[in-house]
């Protein structure tokens, strides 16, 4: 009974802490696999390059689903990264890297080329399973071409300045192109700056809808002044739209937490304008594109308003305040249940 009350319980507990450890560090030192979804797979591309390559006829593309194999603690901090926003599960893909040195067309396989990107050896992960298993890479030369300039708002209609110079600039873009166009963006500041004096900015080249690239020439814009005196309108119960990139069709749903407050604003306008903007379907338009389905919380972009082209090239209607912000998040769509017996 003596010896009992001797046993040093410290001890046996310190023994037990180690022994859990111990299990719990091989659990997690042991490989297991996690497919991730919606994985970003982009072209690495360059107006200063010489080849120019997009993966299925675009920029990037979404893989659904990339099955990773690693140990469970690497992949639990991979989890936590995306949870964060954290762009370390993106994808570049290069014509070197895929073997092209001149223009041409190929399909590639998608685990073959992430294997053996290095990519996933920066991320101590390999690769198992891909989907779609693969792609279609196009690489194209890039060649030098004069494009004429044109003058557009922030929303992407196009204005009628009363001067523009120079009226054309030279830019590299791909060969297999068809006519090209370089656009000087003006928002409703610069647009008023413009109708005072010369108005010097840098056009650009729109590659797609969510991308564009600097064109080295600056450009001098001269705005014609105000054709007609502008009214105040308040538009209280706007129409909202949503357009979504094609790779996000059927996979999200947009929700939008500040709907009522974008739903106001003034503008200034001729009568015509104003009814007009009032009778189209959409007064405003949020753009959701690939690169926002990255992020799975609250996320902010501004709106885009549908103003009639033909009164913003007569300058009869324009937005009375800041452009509206959208707060935003993109759920996730559940794949339809099976349908019993099938």
């Amino acid at each position: 009974m003596e010896r009992l009350r001797h046993i040093n319980y410290g001890k046996i507990f310190l023994v037990i802490f180690i022994t859990v450890l111990i299990w719990v560090w091989a659990d997690q030192a042991q490989d297991q696999e996690y497919t991730f979804e919606n994985v970003i797979l982009k072209a690495e591309r360059s107006l200063a390059s010489d080849l120019w390559l997009t993966i299925d006829g675009q920029r990037s593309i979404v893989l659904e689903e990339l099955t990773l194999r690693g140990t469970a603690s690497r992949l639990d901090e991979l989890r936590r990264e995306l949870k964060t926003g954290s762009p370390r599960m993106e994808f570049f893909i290069s014509p070197a890297e895929v073997g092209f040195r001149e223009p041409g067309e190929a399909a590639v396989n998608v685990l073959e080329f992430l294997r053996n990107s290095g990519r996933l050896r920066e991320l101590r992960v390999s690769a198992v399973d891909a989907k779609p298993k693969t792609i279609t890479v196009k690489v194209s030369s890039l060649v030098e071409k004069e494009v004429p300039v044109r003058v557009v708002r922030s929303n992407g209609n196009v204005l009628n300045p009363k001067k523009v110079e120079p009226a054309t600039v030279k830019v590299r873009v791909p060969q297999d192109w068809g006519p090209a166009v370089a656009d000087v963006v003006l928002n409703e500041s610069e647009i008023e700056q413009a109708r005072l004096n010369d108005f010097e900015k840098n056009a650009v080249i729109r590659l797609n809808q969510d991308e564009t690239y600097p064109v080295a020439t600056k450009v001098k814009v001269m705005m014609p002044p105000q054709t007609e005196d502008l009214s105040p309108f308040s538009i209280t119960q706007a129409t909202i739209g949503f357009v979504l990139s094609p790779n996000l069709v059927g996979k999200y749903r947009v929700v939008l937490d500040n709907y009522s407050e974008l739903a106001t604003f003034t503008i200034s306008a001729t009568p015509d304008a104003s009814r007009a903007y009032r009778e189209q379907p959409f007064q405003i338009t949020l753009y959701i594109l690939d690169e926002d389905a990255k992020n799975t919380g609250e996320q902010r972009k501004e709106v885009e308003y549908n103003f009639p082209e033909e009164f913003l090239r007569q300058n009869k209607i324009k937005l009375n305040q800041p452009a509206g912000i959208a707060r935003f998040e993109l759920e996730p769509l559940q794949s339809p249940a099976a349908a019993p017996g099938s």
